[in-house]
């Protein structure tokens, strides 16, 4: 009986050093670490949930000190405030842009009227989506043919040998030894995102530490069997 992939939360900590770049995601990841020098300054990158979105705003994020910004936000663009943080800072991020209701009113007017804000100020923007803009059936012709405009990168899931290069070098930056079959089996159990090995790989470096034990398929099946509590 295959035993059920564990899912994890994420926790940003360290994210640049765990992040590894492969065909899956090298493009995206060329985009944002060319800053400043974008030929165009608005960027936007799609994939599916847990194929790296919120890692690679957060590289971009600690490289610009760009400010996330909300759906109150975009609805109070003319607010003193605002008006002020746009004109003082360079960098800015949408994140996880079709989760924002464009069914409500203005939604996307007050969105076209903030990506033309910025580009007046000359200023700089990284969108991230689940689809890419074409796939957003927007009714705003102006937004749509805004959003085409961008620099599109897509991301994907990561494979399992992304995976293991993700896990082991987790682990090597912790100086832990962990056997290539504990490697195996804990590719084969948990759920193929970058959240899950970044947890896993903290728990058992938490748990090795704590109980002075050896990475081995065991000790692996037991912390596994917690989590899934």
């Amino acid at each position: 009986m295959k035993q059920k992939s564990i899912t994890f939360k994420f926790n940003l900590e360290g994210v640049k050093d765990f992040f590894c770049v492969s065909e899956k995601n090298i493009f995206a990841y060329k985009l944002v670490s060319s800053w400043p020098k974008w030929v165009n300054k608005n960027i936007y990158i799609y994939g599916p949930v847990s194929s790296g979105k919120t890692l690679i705003t957060d590289i971009w994020q600690r490289k610009t000190n760009a400010i996330r910004i909300s759906k109150t936000f975009l609805s109070n663009l003319g607010f003193n405030k605002n008006q002020k943080l746009m004109l003082n800072n360079r960098c800015w991020i949408i994140d996880d842009l079709d989760e924002i209701s464009f069914n409500e009113k203005n939604t996307e007017e007050n969105i076209l009227n903030f990506i033309n804000i910025l580009n007046e100020n000359k200023n700089f923007l990284l969108i991230t989506a689940k689809s890419p803009p074409l796939a957003l059936n927007l009714k705003t012709k102006d937004l749509q043919s805004r959003l085409s405009a961008f620099v599109i990168a897509q991301l994907k899931e990561p494979d399992e040998g992304l995976l293991k290069k993700i896990i082991i070098k987790n682990f090597n930056r912790k100086q832990i030894k962990v056997p290539d079959n504990s490697i195996k089996y804990l590719l084969n159990h948990i759920e193929r995102t970058y959240s899950s090995a970044w947890k896993i790989c903290n728990k058992i470096d938490k748990r090795s530490l704590e109980e002075k034990k050896k990475i081995t398929i065991p000790f692996l099946k037991k912390i596994l069997s917690e989590i899934s509590l």
